[in-house]
């Protein structure tokens, strides 16, 4: 493929890597260099058009970045592009870092001159929105992650709950067995495929008339199938409630130690119930 067609298939690569915030000359570095795999400081600077100095820096930065490798023992010295796969990850882990280091500032100096805010709850809507939040709350995680959901709601984050389960964060769940015999999509056997510590739970035969009403919901609409809460150790909470009809989504991200806390304590006492059944 000749230069001036690579340059224009690559216009849209770029434009990617400046959306996350990479620089213009990382950008181009990046595009082409996954384009053509392995290439010299003046290929690059022809194919381009950044100029030589600036092609050695920005060389320089995507090595010390871990998204590109030099070849040392090449004349001229040649530069090797990592997979995307790897380049997605290592973006991931930096902006991961970036977040972290955001996250202990924004905290530091919230607590300067004790600044008093109105309400520690956050509304959304929308499933997407869920998505970011719930991702966030349970990358966040520590030692200990608690969920109270559907197999379909489960699905959104097989992912990330592979991810801190590597990092050997204990994951806990638990559903109302008499949900799970009304609900088929409960499915208790991929809590146990994706590592966590699943109970049914009986509820207590005073609370059992008012399943009729779960009966009642589920002829209008799937409801019980996409409801979802997730508690983390950092004191970080999200819950999702599916509107009527089912595809609008209201839900809450709850960022306090007192709340959480509480929230905590019922799920212990609900999680004793379940292990002494």
């Amino acid at each position: 493929m000749i230069e001036s067609d690579l340059k224009k298939k690559i216009e849209p690569t770029v434009d990617a890597f400046l959306r996350i915030g990479f620089p213009r000359y990382e950008s181009l570095v990046l595009a082409i260099l996954t384009a053509i795999g392995t290439a010299t400081v003046k290929e690059i600077h022809n194919y381009t058009e950044v100029p030589l100095p600036k092609v050695y820096q920005t060389l320089n930065n995507l090595t010390r970045k871990n998204l590109i490798k030099q070849h040392s023992k090449t004349r001229p010295v040649k530069y090797t592009v990592f997979s995307p796969d790897i380049i997605i990850r290592q973006i991931q882990e930096e902006n991961r870092l970036f977040e972290e280091n955001l996250k202990t500032e924004l905290t530091r100096i919230s607590e300067l001159n004790e600044p008093k805010f109105e309400g520690e709850i956050s509304p959304f809507s929308g499933i997407e929105a869920f998505k970011r939040i719930g991702k966030g709350v349970i990358l966040n995680s520590k030692q200990q992650l608690s969920v109270a959901m559907s197999a379909e709601t489960l699905s959104l984050f097989t992912e990330e709950f592979s991810i801190i389960k590597e990092k050997g964060v204990k994951l806990r769940s638990y559903i109302f067995a008499q949900i799970d015999r009304l609900s088929n999509s409960v499915n208790p056997s991929k809590y146990k495929e994706l590592g966590f510590d699943h109970h049914l739970i009986e509820l207590p035969l005073s609370t059992k008339p008012s399943l009729k009403i779960f009966n009642i919901v589920k002829k209008f609409v799937g409801i019980i199938d996409y409801i979802g809460i997730i508690i983390s150790d950092a004191k970080e909470a999200v819950i999702i409630l599916p509107l009527f009809p089912h595809e609008t989504y209201f839900g809450i991200w709850i960022c306090s130690d007192q709340i959480v806390e509480k929230q905590l304590q019922a799920y212990d006492e609900l999680f004793k119930i379940s292990k002494k059944a």
